[in-house]
């Protein structure tokens, strides 16, 4: 993709003017922001940050410390650690009635023995073994303790952490010997242990050389979240990334996880073996550990959703928007997480100069909510928001379709037929195609003998593409839609010389123009607009089409719902709950739909979906499709 740098750079040759222009319209007429931030952190950085809960690198726990003072082992440890270390370890091991007390100070010494030779991980692993496995073996060993593990004792929590934390540098030490999926190999632990491991156990949707990259969510900081979609539990959190690239299908790339949620869990099997083992986040909460115990399993989803919408930026939703044809090959949907047919799709579709990221605030919420994140997945559509509304909702019909076909050819899977789009501003407009149905009076009444020409140009190829246009067909697995701040009858900016300057800069997709060539002529076109030529034709801009006085959108307009039920979230600048005003760029009389089932105006600015009112009734809309319950629909 292109950076930043030379997206300014490409852009001094069109004058500064017309960049003022499109940067003007893109902090004014679109609202979309996003302020959330990843920043990797080096090995040291993190180290340092991820030490909580506890386990910590310069001092032992009071009861660790207390231990070895009533033992008389203070001074010894300083200068023999490794002796003290195997002495405690041959107390608990040659003890009748096994103390659990020893497993948890064995941990918390050898876990500050680790970090002491941190700089030496061939020395280091031996001791974060061992603390791995001591704590363990305190929260799941089998053994004859004579006490039972209190899981309401501050202890017990200390030991998960640190147990986290070892994971987290035997990852380290795994990854970079390219031993995460090998079959065989020896780690060495403190106390003269060794432990054997056996072949991983790898639930994830691939196998794990497939993945471009693993890391742990330990080696990125996001900062600006609202909410935290994390749970607590046994195992290190991981972000696992995708290439694209892997995911190229018959040419077009249909359907992408480019980040999926992961856990690593490392299980001890008797005294000296091992078995990592690794779990899609968004799909698995409980596992069983030795023994048989049920736990619940440790889940960042936060970050995972920070990183896969990190490389996304006002300037490059900027440049494609001006440039569709550069996010072709990327124009599709997104999915957070690998895709579960247990769980319905909800499919998050961006407004103008907006891209997926606009939606990490909206998502995060929603995928803290265990109710919500066990029953829905997550889907984003990203497309060129420079394109005509309505080619750019014939993408998102293909890609839903293709969605299906890919992952449900048979059409049995019935949370297909629940499926819930969410659209915000120029987004909600693609989203009312998928309940509407096209009409060919209707578009020969807007269009006049424009359109009845080109439907009687004749061409198997442009047929297609007017039928796909004009005369669509509500898509019948989508069975709720939800708008937010959306300009159904337009916004008066779009008639802003500001605006139409930034849709003059826009270049139409070359598919579009030539499968209509000159016989299309103004059908698409908007507002008299100066501009956006092309073979000598004019075709409307996505900006264009939400001029109030643009035919797309009395057309839409003009077009029955087929009855499924949809909700409308409002922005008011001034005040909650009043059913007037604006947020700034669409106005209330704009967004209002007398059909809608809900309706909630919350105080906000054009970003209306990015607030807590907006993302907390989105939540209550998606309970409530989740018990199948409708409110009465008002009359039209």
């Amino acid at each position: 993709m292109t950076g930043e740098a030379e997206l300014r750079s490409g852009w001094r040759g069109r004058g500064v003017a017309a960049l003022l222009a499109v940067m003007v319209g893109a902090a004014v007429f679109c609202g979309c922001k996003s302020d959330v931030t990843v920043r990797k952190l080096d090995r040291d950085e993190r180290n340092v940050s991820s030490e909580w809960g506890g386990a910590e690198r310069d001092r032992l726990l009071s009861s660790t410390s207390n231990y070895l003072a009533g033992q008389l082992l203070t001074g010894k440890f300083n200068s023999a650690p490794d002796e003290v270390i195997t002495a405690i370890d041959r107390t608990y091991r040659e003890s009748p009635q096994k103390e659990r007390r020893l497993l948890a100070v064995l941990t918390d010494l050898c876990f500050a023995r680790g970090c002491e030779l941190e700089d030496s991980p061939e020395r280091a692993i031996g001791y974060f073994t061992a603390s791995a496995y001591y704590s363990y073996q305190y929260m799941f060993g089998t053994f004859a303790f004579h006490d039972r593990p209190d899981q309401y004792n501050p202890t017990f929590f200390l030991m998960t952490r640190y147990y986290r934390l070892s994971l987290l540098r035997i990852f380290d030490f795994l990854n970079d010997r390219r031993l995460l999926d090998a079959d065989s190999y020896r780690l060495p632990a403190a106390a003269g242990r060794e432990f054997l491991a056996l072949p991983p156990e790898n639930q994830l949707s691939q196998p794990l050389a497939d993945y471009s990259e693993i890391r742990p969510c330990d080696d990125f900081e996001v900062s600006n979240l609202l909410t935290t979609a994390h749970s607590f539990g046994v195992g290190l959190p991981l972000v696992a990334r995708t290439e694209l690239k892997t995911l190229v299908e018959g040419g077009e790339l249909l359907f992408k996880t480019p980040v999926t949620p992961a856990t690593m869990q490392l299980d001890f099997t008797g005294d000296a073996k091992f078995r990592l083992r690794f779990f899609p986040a968004m799909k698995v909460s409980r596992i069983a550990v030795d023994g048989g115990s049920e736990v619940p399993l440790e889940i960042d989803i936060s970050t995972p959703i920070a990183v896969s919408v990190s490389g996304d930026s006002l300037w490059r939703n900027i440049h494609y928007m001006l440039n569709p044809d550069e996010l072709r090959s990327y124009t599709g949907l997104y999915q957070i997480g690998d895709y579960d047919p247990d769980k319905i799709p909800v499919i998050l579709v961006h407004g103008l100069m907006s891209g997926p990221q606009t939606w990490i605030q909206m998502g995060n919420y929603l995928l803290s909510d265990e109710r919500i994140r066990s029953k829905y997945q997550f889907l984003f559509f990203y497309y060129s928001t420079g394109q005509p509304v309505l080619y750019s909702a014939m993408q998102l019909r293909r890609a839903l379709y293709d969605f299906r076909r890919l992952k449900d050819p048979e059409n049995r899977n019935p949370n297909f037929e629940r499926t819930v789009v969410i659209g915000h501003s120029m987004g909600g407009l693609l989203s009312k195609t998928l309940i509407e149905n096209g009409d060919y009076d209707t578009s020969v009444r807007l269009f006049g003998d424009r359109f009845q020409k080109l439907f009687d140009a004749g061409g198997k190829e442009r047929r297609q593409l007017i039928d796909e246009i004009f005369l669509f067909r509500a898509v019948p697995f989508v069975s709720r839609v939800i708008f937010i701040s959306t300009p159904h009858r337009g916004s008066e900016m779009a008639t802003w010389s500001i605006a139409r300057w930034g849709a003059s800069l826009v270049k139409m997709p070359h598919r579009l123009i030539d499968m209509i060539q000159d016989s299309l002529d103004e059908l698409l076109e908007g507002a008299e607009a100066d501009g956006a030529v092309e073979n000598g034709f004019h075709v409307a801009t996505g900006i264009e089409n939400l001029d109030p006085a643009n035919p797309v959108l009395a057309m839409l307009n003009e077009l029955k719902f087929n009855g499924v039920p949809y909700h409308s979230i409002i922005g008011n600048e001034e005040a909650a709950g009043i059913p007037d005003g604006g947020d700034g760029v669409v106005p209330y009389w704009s967004s209002h739909l007398n059909g809608a089932q809900s309706e909630m105006v919350v105080k906000s600015d054009h970003s209306a979906h990015q607030t807590a009112p907006a993302i907390e009734e989105v939540r209550r809309i998606l309970l409530e499709h989740l018990d199948g319950k409708s409110l009465e629909k008002p009359a039209e």
